[in-house]
C-alpha cells in the first residue's frame, strides 16, 4: 500500500492507494531488461512494501552442510568462513 496526501481536497488528509505488484514487476523488467528475475522481484517487493522472501541463516546456526558444486565440495567450514551463504524462505506468518 502507498499513502498519498490529498492536499488538494483536505489539508492533512491521506488516502490509501493499492499498488499492483505485477504491474510494478512489468515496469521494472521493461526498464531494467538485463536484471535477473530475483532482482526484479526484490525491487518490486520493496516498492509495494513487502518484506523479503528469503532471510540469511546465521553461520553459527548451521550444524551440517555438504554440497558438491561441479568439482568443488563445499562444507560447513565454507559456511563459517563466509564463502557460502545459506538463505531460508520466510513463511507466510513471518
Amino acid at each position: 500500500m502507498l499513502l498519498v496526501p490529498l492536499c488538494f481536497l483536505l489539508p492533512g488528509a491521506w488516502r490509501v492507494v493499492m499498488v499492483d505488484r505485477e504491474k510494478v514487476t512489468t515496469v521494472l523488467s521493461r526498464r531494467f531488461h538485463g536484471a535477473s528475475a530475483h532482482d526484479i522481484a526484490a525491487a518490486a517487493n520493496a516498492i509495494v512494501g513487502l518484506g523479503p522472501e528469503y532471510l540469511p541463516v546465521d553461520p553459527a546456526d548451521v550444524r551440517a552442510f555438504d554440497c558438491l558444486a561441479e568439482r568443488t565440495r563445499l562444507t560447513v567450514v565454507d559456511v563459517a568462513a563466509g564463502r557460502v551463504q545459506i538463505f531460508r524462505r520466510v513463511d507466510a506468518t513471518g
